[in-house]
């Protein structure tokens, strides 16, 4: 019975040890200095977003009707022609 209370005691006081997250308190100046540190990696979320946010603006515009604004002249001489009449060459 006393095996089993020590047991219990020292469980709980191994669990409640391992409950403290943080050994130092953050402040303003860390917080700075870890944002500094993480610069690039903030810079290129950046940058990836920006690049997701077009891709889907493109995406977007393919739904949307091609207007194109060049003109292709093709020339396309006036023959001469004439109606034949068809009761000409099969009477009825």
């Amino acid at each position: 019975m006393k095996n089993k209370q020590l047991l219990i005691i020292v469980c709980t006081f191994l669990c409640f040890t391992n409950l403290v997250a943080q050994q130092d308190n953050l402040t303003l100046k860390n917080y700075i200095l870890d944002a500094i540190k993480n610069k690039p990696n903030i810079l290129s979320l950046k940058v990836q977003s920006e690049i997701e946010a077009l891709k889907t603006i493109q995406l977007n515009a393919g739904f949307w009707p091609q207007v194109a604004l060049t003109y292709d002249n093709a020339y396309n001489p006036i023959i001469r022609s004439s109606i034949v009449p068809v009761g000409k060459f099969n009477p009825i």
